[in-house]
């Protein structure tokens, strides 16, 4: 059985892409750069957390389609 990524749960049957790390990078060159990245992987996740990631995803696009009607509206009604 698989083991979730999250809480460790002993029963992990949903696969759902999570964060898996991040990574700051430092160039000294002729001018010296920065660079961060984040990563994610698809990842095992038992059923609890799948949902929890499910809601925060659907939470997400709510919040960015309501910001563009509201960008509309302002610039139709302007």
């Amino acid at each position: 059985m698989a083991t979730c990524y999250i809480c460790s749960s002993s029963y992990a049957s949903n696969r759902r892409e999570v964060y898996t790390g991040q990574s700051h990078r430092v160039n000294y060159g002729r001018r010296v750069s920065f660079g961060n990245s984040q990563y994610y992987g698809m990842r095992s996740v038992c059923d609890d957390c799948a949902y929890r990631i499910d809601i925060r995803r659907n939470l997400r696009v709510v919040f960015w389609q309501c910001v563009a009607i509201a960008v509309l509206l302002y610039c139709y009604l302007k």
